[in-house]
């Protein structure tokens, strides 16, 4: 049947069953007493897809790393997207282009549409079940529209940079995307699909199993950068670093301490 949504309530966590779902400690006085002495080689800011597939990849290669969550993890903008995997770097090359020259737009773009078809083997390497899938994509302009010559331009400058752009006449455009209407288009592969919440509770465990330590329901609330290490304040005591990581799905307070 059709999945039921609430107003404020992530459908992926909602489906997922509240007995497998991950519980974290705070940052305690214990867990402070733990880690003083010893600089962290990576601290990561920030318990969403970004930071616990970057504590995943940095554990999985033996560095020792600490996370720290504000609220839960996965609970934020990780719960609350559409599950899309995309494939480019941005959805306009020539500006790409234009701002950072051909051979870094094209790496770029070479670099998003690896990372999807990494993901989908990692994920099933660590047997973890988030519905992933790899597919086409397709993207339609509509009759009249003022981004038509703008999509032909942009469509033949990823196929002179090598990249791939399939064009799709308006008939057939039509036909794939179920679009009436539709004056022309283009199909990409390695597009994909995931339940995120699924998705990042899988790499934290696969995480924690390699010797990652996470702490969620505490805030990060000072960074303060010193000539040989940084301090990160936290409530319950301060960690020493040699890298922070700010993996927040807004900015915070926290970018201006880490400037230099």
């Amino acid at each position: 049947g059709m999945t039921r949504t609430r107003y404020g309530v992530s459908p992926w966590v909602d489906q997922f069953p509240t007995k497998k779902r991950l519980e974290l400690p705070r940052f305690s006085a214990s867990a402070a007493r733990s880690l003083t002495g010893s600089t962290i080689p990576v601290v990561i800011v920030g318990g969403g897809l970004a930071g616990c597939l970057t504590a995943y990849a940095l554990a999985a290669s033996g560095v020792k790393v600490v996370l720290f969550e504000t609220d839960r993890i996965g609970m934020a903008g990780a719960s609350r997207g559409p599950g899309v995997l995309q494939a480019e770097a941005t959805a306009s090359f020539r500006g790409l282009d234009e701002r950072n020259g051909r051979r870094a737009a094209r790496a770029l773009f070479q670099a998003s549409r690896r990372a999807v078809l990494d993901l989908a083997s990692t994920a099933r390497r660590l047997g973890i079940k988030a519905d992933l899938e790899t597919h086409d994509a397709l993207r339609v302009t509509p009759p009249f529209s003022v981004e038509d010559k703008l999509f032909a331009r942009e469509m033949a400058a990823r196929r002179d940079a090598g990249l791939d752009a399939i064009p799709l006449k308006g008939v057939i455009a039509a036909r794939d995307s179920r679009i009436e209407r539709v004056t022309s288009g283009a199909r990409f592969h390695d597009w994909g699909h995931v339940d995120p919440y699924r998705l990042l509770t899988g790499f934290a465990r696969a995480a924690l199993d390699r010797g990652a330590v996470m702490f969620e329901r505490t805030p990060v609330r000072r960074i303060k950068v010193k000539r040989k290490s940084v301090e990160v304040h936290v409530g319950g005591g301060i960690v020493s670093a040699e890298t922070v990581a700010i993996c927040t799905g807004e900015p915070t307070d926290l970018f201006r301490s880490l400037k230099r």
